[in-house]
């Protein structure tokens, strides 16, 4: 049947079971970093102001969540680039959450307190956990193992343009 349909063999089964991250570390992180830390710094400034964290809390962290997963990938940006790529992303977020709470009417659920001061801290801890993650990352590679290799069979012009990448 494998050799009659190739969508059925092991090899494509195999190399789709591995999903979009594939089994690197780094990329895993990166997506679930941005997601995280605005959910997590929602629950903190939720649970410092209002004293519990209420179930509207965590509807507006599901919420966030999904708008904003997975994370982007700001490893090489330069901390100017980090910067303004968090703030102008976080506008965007902030932006729809706002006219979703507006015209559903749910906005009203929330302290303007909480939601004030979380409108501050989340990029200042989005900032951080990217730096964070920028002064992790070689021990995370490390964690992978060594890089895979690959061998290529063929002497040829692109042949030779592969291998000296």
């Amino acid at each position: 049947m494998a050799e009659a349909n190739p969508t059925f063999s092991a090899s494509t089964v195999s190399t789709h079971a591995k999903g979009p991250l594939g089994n690197n570390m780094l990329s895993a992180v990166e997506a679930i970093l941005d997601p995280a830390v605005l959910a997590l710094s929602l629950w903190l400034v939720s649970t410092g102001i209002e004293g519990e964290l209420r179930p509207p809390y965590l509807i507006l962290a599901v919420i966030v969540f999904s708008i904003t997963f997975p994370g982007t990938s700001r490893l090489q940006f330069s901390i100017k680039r980090l910067i303004f790529d968090v703030l102008y992303s976080w506008f965007w977020v902030v932006l729809l959450l706002l006219l979703l709470g507006v015209a559903t009417g749910y906005i009203a659920e929330f302290s303007s307190e909480a939601l004030i001061t979380w409108l501050w801290v989340a990029p200042l801890g989005q900032v951080g956990a990217h730096l964070a993650l920028r002064a992790s990352a070689p021990f995370l590679l490390m964690l992978q193992g060594p890089p895979q290799r690959a061998i290529i069979v063929g002497m040829n012009d692109q042949g030779a343009a592969l291998a000296s990448r």
